[in-house]
Protein backbone atom coordinates (compact mmCIF):
# COMPACT_ATOMS: atom_id res chain seq x y z
CA UNK A 1 0.00 0.00 0.00
CA UNK A 2 1.31 3.53 0.47
CA UNK A 3 1.52 6.17 3.21
CA UNK A 4 -1.06 8.62 4.82
CA UNK A 5 -1.31 11.43 2.83
CA UNK A 6 0.82 14.49 4.26
CA UNK A 7 -1.29 17.49 3.48
CA UNK A 8 -4.49 16.24 4.43
CA UNK A 9 -6.27 13.79 5.72
CA UNK A 10 -9.80 12.83 4.19
CA UNK A 11 -12.17 10.09 5.21
CA UNK A 12 -15.38 8.46 3.39
CA UNK A 13 -17.53 6.35 5.28
CA UNK A 14 -20.56 4.92 2.68
CA UNK A 15 -23.34 3.21 4.71
CA UNK A 16 -25.19 0.97 3.05
CA UNK A 17 -28.99 0.42 3.20
CA UNK A 18 -28.51 -2.28 5.88
CA UNK A 19 -26.88 -0.41 8.13
CA UNK A 20 -23.50 -2.10 7.72
CA UNK A 21 -20.45 0.65 6.73
CA UNK A 22 -16.97 0.56 5.06
CA UNK A 23 -14.26 3.25 5.73
CA UNK A 24 -11.80 4.85 3.16
CA UNK A 25 -9.14 7.11 3.53
CA UNK A 26 -6.87 9.10 1.16
CA UNK A 27 -2.97 7.73 1.11
CA UNK A 28 -0.11 8.38 -1.33
CA UNK A 29 0.93 5.63 -3.51
CA UNK A 30 4.46 6.17 -3.19
CA UNK A 31 6.72 6.22 0.67
CA UNK A 32 7.72 9.77 1.31
CA UNK A 33 8.42 12.14 3.55
CA UNK A 34 7.69 15.35 1.64
CA UNK A 35 4.36 16.23 -0.16
CA UNK A 36 4.73 18.23 -3.73
CA UNK A 37 1.73 19.54 -3.43
CA UNK A 38 2.84 21.78 -0.42
CA UNK A 39 6.22 22.29 -1.98
CA UNK A 40 4.41 23.93 -5.14
CA UNK A 41 1.84 25.54 -2.62
CA UNK A 42 -1.60 24.09 -4.14
CA UNK A 43 -4.60 24.96 -2.96
CA UNK A 44 -7.04 21.57 -2.56
CA UNK A 45 -8.06 19.88 -5.24
CA UNK A 46 -5.17 21.03 -7.18
CA UNK A 47 -2.06 19.07 -8.24
CA UNK A 48 -2.89 15.60 -7.73
CA UNK A 49 -0.28 14.85 -10.65
CA UNK A 50 2.38 15.75 -8.44
CA UNK A 51 1.55 13.09 -5.61
CA UNK A 52 -0.37 9.94 -6.93
CA UNK A 53 -2.95 10.61 -4.28
CA UNK A 54 -5.74 7.47 -3.77
CA UNK A 55 -9.00 9.64 -3.12
CA UNK A 56 -10.65 8.23 0.34
CA UNK A 57 -14.15 7.76 -1.85
CA UNK A 58 -12.02 5.84 -3.79
CA UNK A 59 -10.84 3.65 -1.23
CA UNK A 60 -14.39 3.26 0.36
CA UNK A 61 -15.78 1.84 -3.00
CA UNK A 62 -13.08 -0.74 -3.50
CA UNK A 63 -13.79 -1.88 0.14
CA UNK A 64 -17.11 -2.04 0.13
CA UNK A 65 -16.07 -4.25 -3.23
CA UNK A 66 -14.46 -6.04 -1.33
CA UNK A 67 -16.60 -7.08 1.29
CA UNK A 68 -18.83 -7.49 -1.25
CA UNK A 69 -21.09 -4.54 -0.07
CA UNK A 70 -24.33 -3.18 -1.82
CA UNK A 71 -23.80 0.59 -2.53
CA UNK A 72 -27.21 1.35 -4.31
CA UNK A 73 -29.35 3.64 -1.92
CA UNK A 74 -25.89 3.77 0.20
CA UNK A 75 -24.77 7.19 2.44
CA UNK A 76 -21.75 8.41 1.88
CA UNK A 77 -20.02 10.75 4.64
CA UNK A 78 -17.08 13.14 3.97
CA UNK A 79 -14.85 13.88 6.77
CA UNK A 80 -11.95 16.21 6.73
CA UNK A 81 -12.67 17.86 3.32
CA UNK A 82 -15.38 20.23 1.88
CA UNK A 83 -16.15 19.25 -1.07
CA UNK A 84 -15.92 16.08 -3.22
CA UNK A 85 -13.80 16.30 -6.21
CA UNK A 86 -15.81 15.26 -9.69
CA UNK A 87 -14.18 12.01 -10.54
CA UNK A 88 -14.75 10.57 -7.10
CA UNK A 89 -18.46 11.95 -7.38
CA UNK A 90 -19.22 10.51 -10.74
CA UNK A 91 -17.43 7.10 -8.86
CA UNK A 92 -20.18 7.42 -5.73
CA UNK A 93 -22.86 8.09 -7.82
CA UNK A 94 -22.05 5.65 -10.56
CA UNK A 95 -21.74 2.96 -7.66
CA UNK A 96 -25.35 3.74 -6.65
CA UNK A 97 -24.73 6.06 -3.33
CA UNK A 98 -28.04 7.91 -3.04
CA UNK A 99 -26.25 10.54 -0.62
CA UNK A 100 -23.70 12.82 0.35
CA UNK A 101 -23.14 14.35 3.52
CA UNK A 102 -20.45 16.75 4.46
CA UNK A 103 -20.56 17.86 7.73
CA UNK A 104 -23.83 16.95 8.67
CA UNK A 105 -25.23 18.62 5.66
CA UNK A 106 -26.32 17.15 1.94
CA UNK A 107 -24.07 17.90 -0.95
CA UNK A 108 -24.94 18.66 -3.91
CA UNK A 109 -22.23 17.82 -6.10
CA UNK A 110 -19.83 20.74 -7.43
CA UNK A 111 -16.55 21.36 -6.37
CA UNK A 112 -16.55 24.80 -7.25
CA UNK A 113 -15.93 26.98 -4.70
CA UNK A 114 -19.43 28.54 -3.49
CA UNK A 115 -20.82 25.51 -3.68
CA UNK A 116 -18.27 24.23 -1.15
CA UNK A 117 -20.17 23.14 2.85
CA UNK A 118 -18.44 25.67 4.84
Amino acid sequence: MGTVCLKQTVTCVITCTNGVSVEGTNYCTKVKDVCWRIVAAKPSGEGYELCGSVHAEIVALLEATRYGMCTQGATARIYGQTWVCPACLDALKEAGVERILIRGKEYEGSAREDQRIP
